[in-house]
């Protein structure tokens, strides 16, 4: 099987090959981790006065939990806490704590990228592998002619059929991502106003949140 592929794709049919597994195994990475992470994230974000008691291992298995925890934490060692404030130690945490999934996407864009290209690549050498058997041959079987030309384009069909599907899941786990960045943004805003409201919350939350452990994240 692998020798019938190679003799009709050549090297390059390989590499899209490889290139489709890795789309799909990040693809499924990106979206089960968000998938998981928010199970447990949408619970915990609902009551954010009554910090749970396993909160500490919330910070350590959730990154969203990690994210939000850390923000409010940072947040209140401010003396004045605004909405810009809030948009930057969550853009910060997001892109810190998330850096790995942040590597998956752009993983799968560059394959969105270069997969047309390798394809238009392997199209390019077929033609001239085409023509160069053209050239040695005494006539023109018209029917050879259609059967070389087809071949070589199976490697555009096979990068436009990866490239596609990934650029379309790197946009879906893109707007998921902002989608969370946004409940985070939100419920950190509204908890905010309750705790500038109850200066007692304010320190029991304070007091609470020194006592967690941000390990892997300068706190």
């Amino acid at each position: 099987m692998f020798s019938d592929i190679y003799n009709l794709t050549g090297p390059v049919g390989i590499l899209l090959i490889i290139l489709a597994v890795a789309a799909c195994f990040l693809s499924i990475y990106g979206a089960s981790y968000i998938f998981y992470s928010l199970m447990h994230f949408r619970k915990f974000i609902r009551n954010l006065r009554k910090i749970p008691d396993d909160a500490e291992r919330l910070v350590r298995s959730n990154d969203f939990c990690h994210i939000t925890l850390l923000t409010l934490k940072r947040l209140l060692s401010r003396k004045e806490i605004t909405a810009e404030n809030i948009r930057q130690e969550t853009g910060f945490l997001f892109n810190v704590r998330l850096r790995k999934l942040f590597g998956v996407l752009t993983c799968l864009k560059v394959i969105s990228v270069i997969s047309p290209l390798c394809g238009l690549l392997g199209t390019v050498l077929g033609m001239l592998d085409v023509f160069q058997a053209l050239a040695q041959s005494t006539g023109v079987d018209a029917g050879l002619l259609s059967k070389g030309i087809s071949e070589a384009l199976i490697t555009t069909v096979m990068g436009l059929v990866i490239a596609i599907p990934a650029l379309i899941v790197y946009h879906l786990l893109n707007l998921w991502l902002r989608s969370v960045n946004g409940m985070i943004l939100g419920r950190i805003s509204f908890h905010t106003d309750e705790l500038l409201s109850d200066p007692a919350l304010r320190t029991r939350q304070t007091e609470i949140l020194q006592k967690l452990s941000f390990s892997g994240t300068d706190d």
